[in-house]
């Protein structure tokens, strides 16, 4: 039995430019990050594996999930998806908390909202969590990158991402990118 490759995740390195922070300047590495799949794109992936599943089914399936998880959470179950994780419920507390029971009278007075978590399955075989996980990929260095930020109605925005190939910002000296 032939062993499945690793996939290919790209890592990209940036460094931090916020004065501020007390890694200001230390370089880190970043997933590049390709994009949201819909649910008909996992459809048609699941389906290319050569599943016996078309398709319509499987996004049927997908479909009835985002019902039917939603639903059992609300309820106060949670919900684990063999080898993916489980999805369950939590509280928001409203900020600060509310000082002895005489301090409410009703549900909304406690709890600002509720969550839906989602914990990785963790077992020895699907283990989903950080170091583990990166036993699943095999990680190759992609850019250097900068995000370039305006501001518009006095609201910090992402105006562009600056790349450079990783090999050829090494062999520059790792000069700090510019949109020149």
């Amino acid at each position: 039995m032939a062993t499945k490759e690793k996939e290919i995740m790209l890592v990209n390195v940036r460094k931090d430019e916020n004065s501020a922070s007390r890694t200001y300047g230390m370089y880190f590495g970043e997933v590049e990050y390709k994009g949201l799949l819909s649910t008909r794109a996992l459809a048609d992936h699941i389906a290319d594996h050569g599943s016996v599943w078309t398709r319509d089914v499987v996004e049927g399936i997908l479909k009835q999930l985002q019902v039917c998880i939603p639903e059992k959470v609300c309820q106060g179950y949670g919900v684990e998806l063999q080898g993916i994780g489980i999805f369950y419920p939590t509280a928001k507390a409203v900020k600060g908390g509310v000082e002895g029971p005489q301090g409410f009278n009703n549900v909304s007075e406690i709890c600002d909202g509720i969550r839906i978590r989602f914990t990785p399955d963790q077992t020895k075989l699907n283990n989903k969590c950080s170091k583990q996980f990166k036993e699943h990929c095999s990680l190759a260095m992609h850019d250097c990158v900068r995000t370039i930020y305006k501001t518009v109605g006095g609201k910090k925005v992402k105006d562009k991402t600056l790349h450079m190939n990783y090999d050829d910002w090494r062999a520059q000296g790792c000069p700090d990118l510019t949109d020149e």
